[in-house]
């Protein structure tokens, strides 16, 4: 069982329609997304993944500058991975089927963060772009990750 958690790369200030929700990538966000693709496809390769995604723009523009760097066996675009904090990122991970074994949820800060922490049982910030990949050795079942039971196997920030 291994979790991927992705925050999404740097966006604009503002939108053009003015709400946070819409802002896209900046150039810069760009920019690290090609930087980071290659490192996904490294620690993820020979990993299908089950892809939880903000449906939030700069998060879905993270998403398709990664997309062809991974494997995906399905992809679900949630906006409530948008407003959610540390215990809903927890219950919806709680929630994924046993036999999705490598789960990517690609998210927002603070929460992120924060589940991450909470994950593994030390203070982790998440750069914008940052990616961590937490394994569980003494669970094997997505209901009982919680907190302190993972470790950090990769990251890059």
């Amino acid at each position: 069982m291994k979790l991927f958690l992705l925050r999404h790369a740097e966006a604009e200030s503002f939108s053009t329609t003015g709400s946070d929700f819409n802002r896209e990538l900046s150039q810069r966000g760009n920019q690290q997304i090609n930087q980071l693709g290659a490192f996904v496809n490294i620690v993820s390769k020979k990993t299908t993944l089950t892809v939880l995604c903000s449906s939030a723009k700069r998060t879905k523009q993270t998403f398709e500058g990664i997309k062809n760097d991974i494997e995906i066996e399905s992809i679900r675009f949630i906006k409530e991975i948008y407003y959610a904090d540390q215990q809903e990122l927890l219950e919806l991970i709680k929630s994924i089927d046993d036999a999705k074994e490598n789960v990517l949820l690609i998210g927002h800060n603070n929460a992120i963060s924060y589940f991450a922490s909470h994950l593994i049982g030390e203070d982790i910030i998440f750069p914008t772009a940052g990616f961590v990949e937490i394994n569980f050795p003494v669970v094997n079942r997505w209901k009982y990750i919680g907190a302190d039971v993972g470790i950090i196997a990769n990251k890059n920030f």
